[in-house]
């Protein structure tokens, strides 16, 4: 009778152990933030999508853009350095509104229409099309069927993982065209 109960016991925490492992991994994360956009549910959605580092990314990335251009004219540099500056004025405004944009695209797809790189992941069936490299505390994801695609994850100090980059053709903002 012993030997069944420390059996039991070891079984019983080898399974929590691994249950507690899997839930923090990137993948897992990836997991659940698709069932949560085919479940329409954005609460959950926004426990594995930092909107805010994404939207800072996203500037960071066009504003880097805008500087590895040809070396504008004076008059040039000197609309850049002030679209820099509304930038970081309109910024608090446009999280904002990305955030409610991406609540409604998850919310209600069929009226925001393309969901653009969220429908990848809500329509995702297909995980072996995705390769997940981890770096420590970042995970890369790209898509193999599409060298534009990757999200970039980072991970929480409570262990689970959330989206802080995104990039895809599917994915850019009418500043960023």
């Amino acid at each position: 009778m012993k030997r069944i109960a420390t059996v039991a016991l070891i079984a019983t925490l080898a399974v929590l152990g691994i249950a507690s492992y899997v839930r923090h991994t990137p993948h897992y994360s990836l997991y659940k933030f698709s069932q949560a956009l085919k479940q329409h549910d954005a609460d959950t959605a926004f426990q594995y999508l930092d909107v805010d580092q994404v939207v800072d990314n996203l500037v960071q990335k066009t504003v880097h853009e805008m500087e590895a251009q040809k070396a504008p004219s004076f008059t040039e540099q000197i609309g850049n350095d002030i679209a820099k500056g509304l930038i970081s004025l309109v910024l608090p405004t446009f999280k904002e509104a990305a955030r409610s944009e991406i609540r409604a695209a998850i919310q209600e797809p069929t009226k925001s229409g393309n969901r653009g790189v969220f429908k990848v992941f809500a329509g995702s069936s297909a995980w072996h099309d995705f390769s997940i490299e981890r770096q420590g505390k970042i995970a890369l994801v790209t898509k193999k069927s599409d060298k534009d695609f990757l999200v970039k994850l980072a991970q929480e100090k409570d262990g689970h993982w959330k989206i802080v980059q995104l990039t895809s053709k599917e994915f850019r903002p009418a500043f960023g065209k």
